[in-house]
């Protein structure tokens, strides 16, 4: 049977036998079966009834012990959520976010619980969220100044993310028409016409706004009849709509 035992002292150099009859093995001739206490303070050793020899385990003694942490969209806003089951020197969370997994930048602060051996639940919310995916990770600083960073969660924003062509109107025109898109966020979209030849006849830079743009074809004098193609390019997504030339 295996026996945990934790126990203090100062290193002597001669180990800990408390376990009557038991000796240390010829390999480990100053340590006993309680195995090798490396300094003063409190460690965690073992035995086996067997006499087996064992090793010693010493507790990480990490500032918290976090068992969740996860993130949702919830009515256009990011509920984020972790959950402690103690907490040792705890001053604050950061909560951080990131468009691409890799640079992340501090959103807000949330308290710690100082000391604590009991289940907590914390929760916040981002109200600005970005568009499409996105990533956060919290981080914990104890009272020494000294963070701990753990592993990221990715969320997905389908509504703030929406990026397409709604209409052109007319569909059918001879001098000009006009597009109706919409954008995720303010940022500038890529624009190409092309004729059913694949000829490009257009191809801009067109500054947006978040949410509903339109933007007006009007130079259009030198395209010939037939059907075209107009696409949007953003962020890696693209959009397109067909109109015709009378």
């Amino acid at each position: 049977m295996l026996h945990l035992q934790l126990f203090t002292g100062i290193d002597t150099g001669t180990g800990y036998n408390q376990a009557t009859g038991h000796t240390a093995p010829p390999q480990y001739p100053n340590q006993a079966d309680y195995g090798l206490f490396t300094g003063s303070g409190t460690s965690l050793g073992f035995y086996n009834d067997d006499a087996t020899w064992g090793s010693t385990v010493t507790p990480s003694g990490l500032p918290i012990t976090l068992t969740n942490f996860s993130a949702f969209i919830e009515q256009n806003v990011t509920k984020i959520n972790w959950t402690t089951a103690s907490e040792i020197n705890n001053a604050y969370f950061t909560i951080e976010r990131s468009a691409d997994g890799i640079n992340f930048v501090d959103l807000f602060n949330r308290d710690g619980a100082d000391n604590s051996n009991v289940r907590i639940n914390y929760v916040a919310y981002d109200e600005s969220p970005l568009p499409g995916v996105s990533y956060y990770r919290l981080k914990q600083t104890d009272y020494n100044g000294v963070s701990e960073t753990f592993s990221m969660v990715s969320v997905y924003n389908p509504v703030a993310g929406e990026f397409s062509i709604s209409s052109v109107s007319p569909t059918n025109f001879s001098d000009n028409t006009t597009l109706y898109y919409k954008m995720p966020a303010e940022a500038s979209a890529r624009l190409v016409v092309t004729d059913m030849r694949g000829r490009i006849v257009e191809d801009v830079q067109v500054a947006s706004s978040g949410g509903d743009n339109k933007y007006e074809l009007d130079n259009t004098t030198g395209w010939m009849p037939g059907m075209y193609i107009a696409t949007m390019y953003y962020d890696g997504r693209s959009s397109y709509v067909k109109m015709v030339k009378n």
